[in-house]
């Protein structure tokens, strides 16, 4: 990944990710997910839903209609 922060211009080659639920709280759903962060100036610049934590809300709802 290479580019430039739009917040504070700088140019990134990596981002650190922060773990995060992912969704609004009031209307939900709520996942687990990731959020990409500037490694400079930490502005948010995506986020990324957790493959795992989906398919573990999936086998669970999957079980639970059985």
């Amino acid at each position: 990944m290479n580019g430039k922060c739009p917040s504070c211009d700088k140019a990134i080659s990596s981002v650190n990710l922060a773990p995060g639920p992912l969704g609004n709280s009031l209307t939900g759903p709520l996942i687990a997910g990731f959020v990409a962060l500037c490694p400079t100036c930490r502005a948010v610049l995506g986020v990324l839903p957790d493959p795992d934590a989906i398919a573990r809300q999936v086998a669970a709802k999957i079980g639970r209609k059985s």
